[in-house]
């Protein structure tokens, strides 16, 4: 057994047959095989991709992705973004060098200081060839700006930073990734993706960020590379807000919200959206 204790949340990983931890808020047996997933799935268990990943299909242009992706009656607001934000900030795109310092105090200032912040970047170590910075810059202050691993078939959004305050006014993240998108389009791509995470929503990742991911357009898929468990969620206490993550069903995925009362399901629903189950968890 191994626990790793993630800021208030306590997850324990076991073998088959050992038994848990009481105080453990997650339980959960790594790359188990199809009889115990069977077996644990009817006692409540769930069989889940242990990191999740979001993908879109490159369109021809960006006002086809806006055609697309958005209703009639929401197209303008991706539009506007297009229009406004070059008009207010200035955009550079730019390999890894001396802008990385200011997208670093940025990002420490905006994801980090966060009181569940984690400092991927540093986790990440050092940045080689094949990564971009696309950064948006109010005179020498960088106020939003979006790391890119260009592979050689596909650009990935890795690590985002942005300013609250601007982010507020106009959606200067989703600029951003229409502009990788529009990268991925003039360099051929078939798709793009925004990185991987965790695949639990509600503790230090937002319980908004896959709803978010959604309505822009991108459909979440398991990141195989990282492993299947089985998981079974004991204990609620730091999931405030509740819980979401994606799980297998037959051959795609399905997400589970574990929320207090009825929840909001509607930014849920969108064309390339799994259905989500509710699990009162009071």
């Amino acid at each position: 057994m191994t626990i790793e204790d993630f800021f208030d949340l306590r997850i324990a990983t076991i073998a088959v047959g050992e038994a848990p931890p009481d105080d453990a808020h997650i339980v959960r047996i790594e790359d188990p095989g199809p009889a115990l997933v069977a077996r644990l799935t009817a006692e409540g268990w769930f069989y889940k991709p242990k990191w999740v990943t979001y993908a879109i299909a490159v369109p021809p242009s960006l006002d086809e992705y806006v055609s697309r992706t958005f209703s009639s009656r929401q197209r303008n607001k991706p539009r506007k973004l297009l229009r406004d934000v070059p008009k207010r900030w200035r955009l550079t795109v730019e390999p890894m060098g001396t802008s990385f310092d200011a997208f670093r105090d940025l990002y420490l200032r905006t994801v980090v200081a966060k009181p569940r912040g984690r400092d991927r970047v540093a986790e990440h170590g050092a940045f080689g060839r094949g990564w971009l910075g696309f950064y948006l810059w109010e005179g020498d202050a960088m106020i939003a700006g979006v790391l890119v691993h260009a592979m050689s078939r596909h650009l990935s959004v890795a690590y985002g930073a942005f300013d609250a305050q601007r982010r507020r006014e106009l959606d200067v993240e989703h600029f951003l990734l229409m502009q990788v998108l529009q990268r991925s389009i003039d360099l051929g791509h078939r798709t793009m993706s925004l990185g991987v995470d965790t695949n639990r929503y509600g503790h230090h990742l937002s319980l908004r960020l896959a709803p978010y991911k959604l309505r822009i357009g991108f459909t979440p898929m398991p990141h195989e590379p990282g492993g299947r468990e089985l998981a079974l969620f004991r204990r609620f206490e730091p999931f405030e807000e509740g819980l979401f993550f994606y799980g297998y069903s037959g051959d795609g995925l399905v997400g589970h919200h574990f929320a207090r009362g009825e929840p909001d399901l509607r930014p849920f629903r969108h064309h390339n959206a799994p259905p989500v189950v509710v699990h009162d968890i009071g």
